[in-house]
């Protein structure tokens, strides 16, 4: 008896592909108020917001790669993750970033200096999983912030920010890698899998 056979992935297909921490309802809703607030801001029409459920922390933006990689990837990452405790961080300020002078995005940030070493630590483990698993090494220094909207082409000086960002606790559980889809209204993320943080033991 004769079978029909799957074709094979092609092994040039590629997504784009980032790792990020993503945001329970409740962070996702805190950060959507602060977004409401943003858009009363005289500079908020240059602004292409983000809606509330592509929301998240990048960690590590990958680019192009290829599919058949992301396995590996995801067990690097699980590998790494299992030596990380889990932590929680506070969302405190809002922000034009990278400056005032030049913004690209409004944001908002982690300010607290304890809770940045946090994130850098998960991110060099992160950074670690990236390079065992065969890509290359990032060259640019990490900024923690949560990107709320982004600026659309023209010049742009000397914008303040009125809108205040209430503290917002984010509790970092694990590392999400995603897809990223380009499209005419923006990205669209799709969970590609996720990587806990180590297991914490019963007190």
């Amino acid at each position: 008896m004769s079978s029909i056979e799957t074709p094979a992935r092609d092994e040039a297909e590629t997504l784009r592909a980032f790792i990020a921490l993503s945001f329970d309802p409740a962070v996702r809703s805190a950060l959507a108020r602060a977004g409401r607030d943003l858009q009363r801001e005289p500079w908020a029409e240059e602004v292409r917001w983000v809606p509330s459920e592509s929301l998240h922390l990048t960690l590590r933006f990958l680019g192009d790669i290829a599919v058949s990689g992301v396995p590996g990837l995801l067990e690097a990452l699980s590998t790494r993750m299992r030596s990380v405790e889990p932590f929680s961080c506070s969302l405190s300020g809002l922000a034009l970033f990278p400056s005032p002078a030049r913004p690209r995005v409004v944001a908002a940030l982690v300010t607290q200096a304890q809770q940045l070493g946090s994130l850098a630590a998960i991110v060099e483990q992160v950074e670690e999983a990236v390079v065992a698993a065969g890509y290359r090494a990032e060259t640019r220094h990490f900024r923690a912030h949560i990107t709320l909207g982004r600026f659309r082409r023209g010049k742009r000086r000397g914008l303040e920010i009125g809108a205040e960002l209430s503290e917002v606790s984010l509790a970092v559980n694990d590392v999400v890698l995603f897809r990223s889809t380009l499209g005419p209204s923006g990205a669209r993320y799709t969970e590609l899998g996720r990587a806990p943080l180590a297991v914490r033991p019963n007190s």
